[in-house]
């Protein structure tokens, strides 16, 4: 199991104007970045890239679609137009991020509603789409975030995701376990994750007023019993969001930050996250 930083918790778009942080989250103690990604900051990658490797970090990559790519359109050029930005993004990760995966809840557009629950169609587009990226990705890991019902009609629940998951069946793709969401919208957290099994390929540990780690309301001891339970080792990511990253505060409904520094988000979480993977055993 290897610990990372998303770097949401200060932007949407990384520029060289953040690299001095990345230092400090390697002494820290993280082991790598999640990096969002957009086609507006593509000529930096390669230097984050750069930054990354002096520094003996490893990355995945973050990333989502509008409404204007969305993959559960019913319209089919919206849709291709969708699956040729996935592309995009599978190639920049793999490419210039040389990223161990590309997550997001890029299996529809991000906040984007209907007015009522998913379609049958709209579920087999998104799979179609998503079968498509995944076949392209090739060796590069996909992981589905399912989110709560605030932030997209979709897909809710672990349990939904692995519908989906099933439906696309494909060895590189899988569910992306928030916490966050999961605390709002699982009815038991263990059993969410135990039934989900393996297709957990990726997790984000997420308070659920989106704070410091420990301060809010998820349940973490059941949470890393039922994740040593399904053996994960791969990555667990934290995330936590500030009202001052415009358009993601406005798109998550961030309004106040429940934390008084970002400092202290990421030096506590470290040692939080190692301590309960260390302590808590399986039932």
């Amino acid at each position: 199991m290897k610990i990372g930083m998303n770097l949401f918790l200060w932007t949407i778009n990384v520029t060289e104007d953040l690299f001095p942080l990345f230092p400090k989250l390697k002494v820290a103690g993280y082991e790598g970045l999640e990096v969002p990604i957009a086609r507006e900051n593509k000529p930096i990658y390669v230097n984050i890239r750069k930054v990354l490797d002096d520094l003996g970090l490893q990355c995945t990559t973050i990333f989502n679609l509008g409404a204007r790519l969305n993959p559960v359109s019913s319209d089919k050029t919206v849709r291709q137009k969708g699956l040729d930005e996935l592309k995009w993004a599978i190639d920049t990760s793999r490419g210039l991020l040389r990223s161990e995966a590309l997550v997001g809840p890029y299996y529809s557009a991000y906040a984007v509603f209907s007015g009522k629950g998913p379609t049958s169609d709209e579920l087999k587009w998104s799979a179609e789409v998503m079968r498509d990226a995944a076949v392209y990705a090739g060796d590069l890991r996909m992981s589905i975030e399912f989110l709560n019902r605030f932030e997209t009609y979709l897909l809710n629940t672990t349990g939904q995701a692995v519908s989906l998951v099933d439906d696309v069946n494909h060895p590189n793709f899988g569910i992306l376990y928030d916490t966050h969401h999961a605390h709002h919208e699982e009815n038991s957290i263990r059993a969410a994750i135990t039934a989900a099994g393996d297709r957990i390929n990726h997790v984000h540990f997420s308070e659920s007023q989106r704070g410091t780690l420990g301060t809010g309301l998820v349940d973490w001891i059941g949470t890393v019993k039922a994740l040593k339970k399904i053996n994960y080792q791969k990555w667990i990511m934290i995330e936590a969001f500030s009202k001052d990253v415009q358009v993601l505060s406005e798109k998550a409904h961030v309004w106040r930050n429940s934390f008084p520094s970002n400092e202290e988000v990421y030096e506590n979480a470290i040692g939080f996250v190692r301590n309960l993977w260390e302590s808590v055993a399986v039932d």
